[in-house]
């Protein structure tokens, strides 16, 4: 890296124009920097300053990174524009490499910036040392012929009226044409194909406006992802085509690589998840067994001392009959909660357990009519996902009667592509599914499906009650040992 390196910075954020300083600083000691938050500021800047390589944020107030990258290649082709942004497509990183941006940092990955400084520098040098080198080449065309074949890439120059001057060797190989039956021919009557006439506009706009033209494209001619630079003069333009695709492929299978391991990391989380669904799940059943074992013990004792009381003391007896009432009541109540609690038995068939739980909720609101259907044949349906499905529709009838005011409510659970397809329907009230949710009832409800790799979809509006769609992918006999323990 060469001293006295002068850095021109375009970012209307202070912090991260600091923030940027301090880390080429810790690579690059000796460089000097400016600061631009405005067009004016910026196209000043390119005037006074002169920097060696810029470094552009893409949205600024009335002017992005885009603008910036025409007005520095109108004015300074050679040098090196860096994009610093934020998050960023893939089809938008690859648009404005294509418009001659040299590299793109995000912004919550900076690490590579120093590295892409020494790169774009070292590529921009190379590039003026071609260009340069082609013309000290037209001049002498002895020398000229013996260093272009020197070029590793493939490299063609052509006339004003598209017709091919020089091919070399790199260029024979890649066009399957000799230069000695190219040289006069017109590059577009010879390469008549679909792939190559889509590029023709970038070769004319290099000719015609005499702008240097950067593009990477695929090319089905040749099956090869191909690099092109174009410079032209008042007299053709000179071609540089490199073959990429090695490259293309590497940075493919890294993407491909960082997809699998963030998806390894989401089914890590989804695993995660679930433990400690079963866990509260265990929690909740040892809860149900304290309920039902101890206190249901201790108040069926406190009644059996009540009523030896009463019987020894008629007055007392009166005394004691609505406490004994209450005992029952309570007894009864904590047995209802129990039941809804523990986890179901092992092996208990899913629309038994389901038929339980709505005729559970039948006997506390008579009124309401509910319809059920149900066709799983699957032999799939583990212990674990019974349970969370009966937990999933138990807290949507919940919600049902205790908000909805529902008159009908139908629920649904089918099996259909290796999957189980849960449809809760209601007419009750509805809700704006815009807002904001206050309960943890349906968070937990769609960190259950999510943990099982399902999908859950709720349409609802005002006035119009409630329809709920849930996927849950079965898990085969060769997928359970997957599953979390």
């Amino acid at each position: 890296m060469e001293t006295s390196l002068k850095v021109l910075i375009l970012e209307d954020s202070t912090a991260d124009a600091d923030l940027i300083k301090r880390l080429i600083k810790k690579e690059i000691k000796d460089a000097e920097f400016h600061v631009a938050m405005t067009k004016d500021s910026f196209i000043q800047a390119l005037d006074d300053f002169s920097p060696d390589v810029i470094l552009s944020d893409n949205s600024l107030p009335n002017f992005d990174g885009s603008e910036a990258l025409n007005i520095t290649r109108r004015r300074l082709y050679q040098i090196p524009f860096i994009l610093v942004t934020g998050t960023v497509s893939e089809e938008f990183a690859a648009n404005i490499i294509k418009q001659g941006a040299d590299d793109y940092i995000l912004k919550d990955r900076p690490a590579r910036l120093p590295s892409a400084i020494t790169a774009a520098l070292k590529q921009k040098r190379t590039d003026k040392e071609k260009l340069e080198t082609v013309i000290r080449l037209k001049e002498n065309e002895k020398k000229y012929r013996e260093l272009v074949e020197r070029i590793s890439d493939s490299f063609i120059a052509l006339d004003l009226n598209w017709q091919f001057t020089y091919v070399n060797k790199k260029a024979e190989e890649l066009f399957n044409y000799k230069m000695s039956y190219l040289l006069g021919k017109n590059i577009w009557d010879e390469l008549n194909r679909p792939d190559v006439i889509l590029i023709k506009p970038h070769y004319e706009k290099a000719l015609n406006y005499l702008e240097n033209q950067h593009f990477i494209e695929f090319s089905t001619s040749f099956n090869k992802w191909i690099d092109t630079t174009i410079y032209p003069s008042e007299n053709g333009i000179s071609v540089y085509i490199k073959d990429i695709t090695e490259q293309h492929e590497h940075e493919e299978n890294l993407k491909l690589l960082e997809q699998k391991i963030e998806d390894q990391k989401v089914q890590e989380q989804k695993r995660t998840v679930r433990a400690i669904i079963n866990a509260q799940e265990k929690e909740r059943n040892h809860l149900a067994k304290e309920l039902h074992d101890n206190i249901n013990q201790i108040l069926t004792g406190a009644k059996i001392y009540l009523n030896l009381a009463g019987n020894k003391n008629e007055t007392l007896k009166e005394l004691i009959k609505y406490p004994n009432e209450l005992i029952d009541m309570s007894i009864k109540e904590i047995r209802m909660l129990c039941q809804k609690m523990v986890s179901p038995a092992k092996d208990s068939p899913l629309k038994e357990l389901i038929e339980d739980l709505i005729a559970s909720f039948k006997k506390n609101n008579e009124a309401i009519i509910i319809e059920f259907e149900y066709s799983v044949l699957s032999d799939f349906i583990t212990d674990e996902l019974k349970t969370n499905i009966l937990r999933i529709i138990q807290e949507q009838v919940n919600n049902i009667f205790k908000y909805a005011e529902a008159k009908n409510l139908s629920i649904s659970i089918k099996e259909a592509n290796h999957a189980i397809a849960i449809t809760v329907i209601d007419d009750g009230k509805g809700y704006d599914t815009s807002k904001k949710r206050e309960g943890l009832g349906i968070s937990n409800m769609i960190n259950r499906i999510e943990s099982f790799n399902g999908t859950v979809d709720i349409v609802s509006d005002i006035g119009k009650g409630c329809k709920t769609f849930i996927q849950i992918p079965l898990i085969g006999e060769e997928d359970k040992s997957s599953e979390p323990r």
